[in-house]
C-alpha cells in the first residue's frame, strides 16, 4: 500500500534527449525522504528520467493505487503536471491531488481553479506537505485552515491559509530520497559528460541578492539559508559510496556566498581521497584566487557564472551589481586553475 504517489513531470517542450542533462528533482526527493521519516509509505515516478508517456504514468499510477498523488513543477512542466492529476483523478476521484513548485506558489490561479487540482503547497514544502498529508489521512484533529502554507477552493473562491515560516536549520532535513529515485537515469550537461554516474545537490536555499528576473529570490524573500559543511559532505559521501556517484552538479542558486563552507568542504573532500568530478553556479563577483584555487584541488570542473547580458547598462538594468572587469577577471581565474 502506497500513501503518496510523487511523480516529476515531463518536459512541456519534449525530450531533451539530445541537447540537455537528466536531473532528479532533488525538491520532491527531499518531501518524499521527510514524509518517508514520518512513517508514510512513498514512492517516486520520474516520468521526465525515464521517459514515461502520460499514458504509461495513468496505468502506474491506476496499478500503485496511492491514497495521494503528489507533483510539484515550474513553468516548464506545468501542462504535463496538470496532466498527471487530471489523470489521476479520472482513475480514482477519491485520490486527493497535491501540487506545490515555484509556479503554483507564483502563479495558484493556473491550477487551483480546475476541479482535478485539491490542494496547492505555496513555497517551501516539506513541512507543509506533512501537515497536509496528517490532515488528509485523518491523522490528526488539525483543521485545513489551520495548516499553514496551503491553497484550496472554497465556496467557488481561492482559499489561501497563514504563510509557512522558512524551515531556519537546513541540516534537521533528511537527506533526499535517493532510494527511490532511477539512478541510472541521470545525466550531465553535455559539455561536462564524460561518462561518469551523475546527480546534483541542493545545499542552500535562496539567494541574498535581487536581481529583477529572479523568481528565487522573490520566493525566498532575498534570505539565504545554508546546510552546514559536515552534512553536505555526509551526503557527497553516500552518493559516492553507496552509488558510485562519480559527478556532481550543486544547483544551488549560489554556491558560494560562505566561502568557508566551501572550502571547508573542498578539505574533506580532498582529506577523503575521493576521486570525483563536480560543478556549481555562482556569481563572478563572489570568487576570489584562494576559493577558486581550492575548488579546483578538490575537483571542481565547471562554474557556471550569471553573466545575463554583455553591456555595463544591462546589469543596472536587471539590478545585477557586477561589471564586465569583474566578469572578465572572474573567468581568467578559473580558467587559470584548469577550471
Amino acid at each position: 500500500m502506497t500513501d503518496v504517489l510523487c511523480v516529476v513531470p515531463q518536459y512541456n517542450y519534449g525530450s531533451l534527449k539530445d541537447i540537455g542533462p537528466k536531473c532528479p528533482n532533488i525538491g520532491i526527493a527531499t518531501i518524499a525522504a521527510y514524509l518517508e521519516q514520518n512513517d508514510y509509505k512513498v514512492q517516486i515516478l520520474d516520468a521526465f528520467a525515464l521517459d514515461l508517456t502520460h499514458e504509461q504514468v495513468k496505468d502506474k499510477i491506476s496499478s500503485i493505487k496511492p491514497s495521494v498523488v503528489l507533483t510539484g513543477s515550474s513553468t516548464a512542466t506545468h501542462q504535463n503536471a496538470m496532466k498527471i492529476l487530471e489523470n489521476a483523478k479520472k482513475i480514482d476521484k477519491s485520490i486527493a491531488t497535491v501540487y506545490g513548485g515555484p509556479h503554483v506558489t507564483n502563479s495558484p490561479q493556473t491550477a487551483i481553479t480546475r476541479d482535478f487540482v485539491d490542494y496547492l503547497v505555496i513555497n517551501e514544502g516539506e513541512i507543509t506537505a506533512l501537515e497536509l498529508l496528517n490532515y488528509i489521512t485523518g491523522r490528526d484533529g488539525k483543521k485545513k485552515d489551520e495548516i499553514k502554507g496551503i491553497c484550496y477552493m472554497e465556496n467557488d473562491k481561492m482559499k489561501f491559509t497563514e504563510k509557512r515560516p522558512f524551515i531556519m536549520n537546513l541540516d534537521t532535513l533528511p537527506m533526499p530520497a535517493y532510494h527511490l529515485l532511477p539512478m541510472d537515469a541521470y545525466k550531465a550537461y553535455g559539455w561536462l559528460d564524460v561518462g561518469r554516474r551523475f546527480t546534483t545537490m541542493v545545499t542552500s536555499r535562496g539567494c541574498p541578492f535581487k536581481c529583477s528576473f529572479c523568481v528565487s529570490s522573490k520566493n525566498n524573500e532575498n534570505f539565504w539559508r545554508q546546510r552546514s559543511a559536515a552534512k553536505v559532505f555526509e551526503e557527497v559521501k553516500l552518493l559516492y559510496e553507496k552509488y558510485d556517484i562519480r559527478h556532481i552538479y550543486f544547483q544551488d542558486d549560489e554556491f558560494c556566498v560562505n566561502h568557508k563552507r566551501v572550502v571547508d568542504l573542498c578539505n574533506m573532500i580532498v582529506d577523503n581521497n575521493m576521486d570525483i568530478f563536480w560543478e556549481c553556479l555562482t556569481r563572478v563577483n563572489h570568487v576570489d584566487e584562494e576559493l577558486i584555487k581550492n575548488m579546483a584541488r578538490a575537483g571542481c570542473k565547471s562554474i557556471l557564472y550569471g553573466v545575463e547580458v554583455g553591456y555595463e547598462d544591462g546589469f543596472k538594468k536587471i539590478q545585477k551589481p557586477i561589471t564586465l572587469e569583474m566578469v572578465e577577471r572572474a573567468v581568467r581565474l578559473t580558467q587559470k586553475y584548469g577550471i
